[in-house]
Formats: structure tokens, C-alpha cells, sequence
């Protein structure tokens, strides 16, 4: 059976459990599914009931498709997401995105735990991105066709993460006084975190920030026609000489700063 095919069915599955109809999706990273609690109305559809769906494998990551209301906007949530480093291909990774956009949501908000790799930066600080690179990794258009989705499979890739949304980000930041920071993030493949030498290759490139996700997500938000704005949460710093890194401390560090997370997402969605 065809992917296009995959997701449709899944989206009419989805639709059949909510009269929701989502105008902005979120992905919560590592540590961040308790943001779901704001949120009013839900509908909480674990993934394994889901056509086709894959299933997180990750701690910190609890595997439920939320559609909800939030300040009164209809949205829906990723509460947990997959990773390339689970063993799953780039396609299934993606294939929440591809539902979401079949769903209707016309806006991606992605977020995602991260190293801070600038100088700048401080555990706790808000990166919004505004450009990556991923020349390195599989793309997850790879085998998709114009047959099935009316797109080329040659993505533009100059603008992915949409400037007027990078505008409202920082806006709703100043006006929370949340430290935030605009710059350049970058995806390894993981789940092993990032040796000091290749710490010191990616700041010689001028990489802010990097990850273990993000980057496909954008990929594939964007071949299916939504605006993308990626958050990055700063949970560990990336220093001359990093201090040992896990991911209990990354989860530590994403469950304190999640009261300005939901406070930035609270003013923030009335705006989209």
C-alpha cells in the first residue's frame, strides 16, 4: 500500500475520534508532554491505535495524539515523537506529519530538547531556528513522487522556517522576559551524544544548537504545504570542555524549564 494511501486512512481514522479540526500541530519533545495538561477538551488517542503508526520507544516520550483546544485555538499535539535512532525509517518518522497535514493543520510548531553549542546560550534558553543543516542524513523524501502528492519531490529549502512565525516567537518571548535566541540548528543521528571533536567541527561551522530530530519533521511539513516554526529548549551546554552528558540530566533540565515553555506557547497561539 502506497504512503498517501497509509495516511489517508490514518487521518480518517483520527477524525472519526474528535470533532476537533486543527489549525496548529506541536510536537513536544524529551520531557515536555506534560504541556498537554493546559489543554481543554482532549481527546488522547495512543499511537498503537492508530493505523500505521509507529510507537515511542524513548523515555520521556508517552506516545498519545492529542486534539484539543488551547486559548481557543484547535490543535493537535505529538505527546512524544520518533526518532531515526529507534530504528525506524525516515518515512514512518515523518508519517505524523503527513496526518496532521491531512488533518488540516496548517502551522508546525516543533519542539525538541537540544545542545547548546554557541556561547550564548544557557540551559533554559528558547533557540528558535532559523535555518538548519542535514546535508549528512536521509532525506524523508526519498521515493516520494509527484503521483501521490501533487509536489515536487525537489523541496525548496530556502525558507523553511517561516519568518513572520520566527517574528511572532520572538515577540511573545520579549514580551514573557523568556531568554531566547535565534540561530542555526543541526540533527546527529544519536542515540550516542556528540564526542568533543565533533562538538568543535559543528561550532566551526557555525552551528548553534543540535539534536537527534527536528529536521525531518521540517522536511516533510513542508513538501505538505505548512509553516513551520522549530523551538529548540537548551538542556545541556556544549562547551570547549562539555561537561558528561545524559539523558536523565536532559530530561531534568526540559521538565524545569517547562513552565515558561507553556507560557510561551500559551501567548503565543492566539497570534498564529
Amino acid at each position: 500500500m502506497s504512503l498517501y494511501k497509509k495516511v489517508q486512512i490514518a487521518a480518517a481514522f483520527v477524525r472519526s475520534q474528535s470533532t476537533i479540526t486543527p489549525k496548529v500541530g506541536i510536537i513536544l519533545g524529551s520531557g515536555m508532554g506534560e504541556v498537554i495538561e493546559q489543554m481543554e477538551n482532549k481527546k488522547i488517542i495512543p499511537y498503537e491505535t492508530i493505523p500505521y503508526f509507529p510507537v515511542s520507544t524513548v523515555e520521556g516520550h508517552a506516545g498519545n495524539l492529542i486534539l484539543a483546544r488551547w486559548n481557543n485555538v484547535e490543535v493537535i499535539a505529538m505527546q512524544g515523537r520518533f526518532h531515526y535512532y529507534e530504528g525506524y525509517e525516515m518515512e514512518q518518522i515523518t508519517f505524523p506529519i503527513r496526518v496532521m497535514a491531512a488533518l488540516g493543520a496548517q502551522i508546525l510548531i516543533i519542539i525538541s530538547a537540544a545542545g547548546g553549542i554557541h556561547p550564548d546560550l544557557q540551559v533554559g534558553t528558547l533557540l528558535f531556528v532559523k535555518d538548519h543543516v542535514s546535508f549528512w542524513l536521509p532525506s524523508p523524501l526519498r521515493g516520494i513522487t509527484e503521483k501521490d502528492w501533487g509536489v515536487s519531490r525537489f523541496l525548496d529549502c530556502t525558507q523553511l522556517y517561516d519568518k513572520a512565525l520566527l517574528t511572532l516567537a520572538e515577540a511573545t518571548a520579549k514580551e514573557q522576559n523568556i531568554p531566547y535566541f535565534v540561530g542555526i540548528h543541526t540533527m546527529v543521528v544519536g542515540p550516542q551524544f556528540e564526542t568533543p571533536a565533533e562538538i568543535r567541527l559543528l561550532r566551526s561551522w557555525g552551528i548553534d544548537s543540535v539534536g537527534m530530530s527536528t529536521i525531518p519533521e521540517t522536511l516533510v511539513a513542508n513538501h505538505s504545504g505548512m509553516k513551520v516554526l522549530g523551538v529548540c529548549l537548551i538542556t545541556d551546554l556544549l562547551r570547549e570542555e562539555p561537561e558528561p552528558i545524559s539523558h536523565e540530566a536532559v530530561l531534568k533540565a526540559a521538565e524545569q524549564a517547562r513552565p515558561k515553555l507553556i507560557r510561551f506557547l500559551k501567548h503565543l497561539l492566539p497570534k498564529l
